[in-house]
């Protein structure tokens, strides 16, 4: 059985198995890509007694990072929400032109 996305419908004339092989392969892929980055995160973290790169970790360093976590993610999404908002209407004048000027072309 196999679905079609063109037709958006199951195609029973396959019996090799529920999922196409493509699929199989892609799925058994994805579970070894996480299993190795599952594998070498750990020792990555090992070195220098769990520090990071940053240092020694202070209650004071972990709540300024999540604070401008905070800050960035909203203020990230607001600048993407304008310059989103700024290029819509820019979209809409040009349809607009393009529709004026084939109706002057008539």
């Amino acid at each position: 059985m196999v679905w079609n996305i063109t037709r958006r419908q199951f195609d029973n004339s396959d019996d090799s198995g529920i999922i196409p092989l493509d699929m199989r392969t892609l799925t058994k892929s994805l579970v070894i890509a996480l299993l190795v980055l599952l594998a070498t995160a750990t020792t990555a973290f090992a070195g220098y007694d769990g520090e990071g790169i940053y240092g020694e970790a202070s209650d004071k360093v972990v709540t300024f990072f999540g604070l401008g976590l905070v800050i960035l993610i909203p203020l990230i999404t607001v600048i993407g929400s304008v310059a989103q908002a700024k290029l819509e209407r820019r979209k809409e004048a040009r349809k607009v032109a393009a529709t004026r000027a084939s109706s002057i072309r008539r």
